[in-house]
């Protein structure tokens, strides 16, 4: 897959959240996959949770469409406030990549 990613941010309860809150967040990491499986946008590669905050990672070649893909879905999941989308459009050792954030609620 391509250095482009998109990371998806979610404010948790506590450290790593209720268990209600991992069992929403992995249905919707998901039907992520399905979505970017049938469309070979790109690839969801799984989550991540730690100070309060739970992340989705997903990676594609081009972060515009890869949002443009996923975001009917992110506005229908109900995410708490403060959730973002942060969008890299890049490698990750590069220090010039542009990003993009995206508030989600």
């Amino acid at each position: 897959m391509s250095e482009h990613c998109i990371k998806i941010i979610i404010p948790v309860t506590g450290e790593f959240g209720t268990e209600q809150e991992q069992i929403k967040i992995s249905a919707l990491g998901k039907a992520l996959d399905m979505v970017l499986e049938s469309g070979h946008e790109g690839e969801f590669d799984g989550d991540e949770y730690g100070d309060g905050m739970a992340t989705l990672y997903l990676y594609g070649p081009d972060a515009e469409r890869l949002y443009a893909k996923i975001s009917p879905f992110l506005a229908r999941a109900e995410l708490p406030a403060q959730s973002y989308a942060l969008l890299r459009f890049g490698p990750p050792d590069d220090p010039n990549v542009k990003t993009r954030k995206i508030p989600l609620s």
